[in-house]
């Protein structure tokens, strides 16, 4: 009897343990919630701006942060900054008193900041996405001909899709690479509702 009573007594300790063990297993556990990715932004401006400046911005970055909210959605914020720069040899421009001919310097920063909203179709060591950014944007561009410079800066909307790309390296830390597409209600030089395409490689970091 008293080694029955031994051999039950045993076992109902060694199931207390392991299920305390599954316990403190299960309460340590957490499926991946949040995201960081700091990337290099490069960029092309598109429409009407074009006519301002045309060369390709290779001085960018951008911050991106999201939250899950389901399974398969995330919400978040990023922020991007672009420069983009372009020297004439000879160019003619308009002015208040007249048109002037000559070498003209120009450049364009953005920053913009944004609300996200991201769907992961398919789940994995590659996984896409596709999303959208809604926020604004300020724009400061610069314009010198001979000794005549003007300024103008201005804050305006800003919104476009966004896809992307993200592979995994290890547990916790992946490759980010996408495309974004920006229109905005921006003036700039003379031009109106710039918009622009960039595209982004860096580093994802999510626990």
């Amino acid at each position: 009897m008293r080694t029955l009573l031994a051999r039950s007594l045993a076992a109902a300790v060694l199931l207390l343990a392991a299920g305390t063990a599954r316990a403190q297993t299960t309460s340590f556990y957490r499926p991946v919630q949040s995201m960081w990715s700091l990337s290099y932004q490069m960029g092309e401006t598109l429409g009407d701006v074009a006519n301002f400046i045309d060369e390709t911005s290779w001085a960018g970055f951008r911050l991106d942060f999201r939250w899950r909210v389901r399974e398969n959605l995330s919400a978040g914020i990023v922020t991007d900054w672009s420069r983009y720069d372009q020297t004439f040899s000879m160019l003619t421009v308009e002015q208040p008193n007249g048109a002037v001919s000559g070498p003209v310097f120009r450049y364009l920063d953005t920053f913009a900041v944004r609300a996200t909203a991201h769907w992961y179709p398919l789940k994995g060591t590659v996984a896409p996405y596709l999303g959208v950014a809604l926020g604004g944007i300020w724009t400061y561009d610069y314009q010198q001909i001979a000794d005549l410079a003007a300024t103008d800066t201005e804050f305006a909307f800003a919104g476009g899709p966004d896809v992307g790309l993200l592979l995994t390296l290890r547990p916790g830390l992946a490759l980010d690479a996408g495309l974004s597409w920006t229109w905005t209600s921006a003036d700039v030089g003379q031009t109106q509702d710039a918009q622009y395409l960039n595209w982004r490689v860096g580093l994802a970091w999510y626990y």
